[in-house]
């Protein structure tokens, strides 16, 4: 009935990026400010998106963000020449 409790003090090393929908009624202000809190030095980018609300990043009707969002990933894992091992 409700979702898990996450662990978000667990995450040490993780570079976080949150967008929020600035109209999202599941995810307000409020929680996504206090969750920001709790990533602390983590947090690596907040973004609040005005007319978004939860289900926008769901449908992708809107995808003016995926460009911030895609920018965000090539500079905390940028790829490099070295195979993976």
């Amino acid at each position: 009935m409700s979702p898990p409790e996450l662990k978000l003090d667990k995450i040490k090393k993780m570079p976080i990026a949150m967008f929020v929908g600035a109209d999202d009624g599941l995810a307000t202000a409020m929680d996504t400010e206090w969750e920001a809190g709790q990533i602390g030095e983590r947090l690596v980018h907040y973004e609040i998106i005005k007319d978004f609300d939860h289900e926008a990043f769901l449908l992708g009707r809107d995808m003016s963000y995926i460009d911030r969002a895609l920018d965000l990933v090539k500079e905390y894992n940028p790829l490099t020449s070295e195979p993976l091992t």
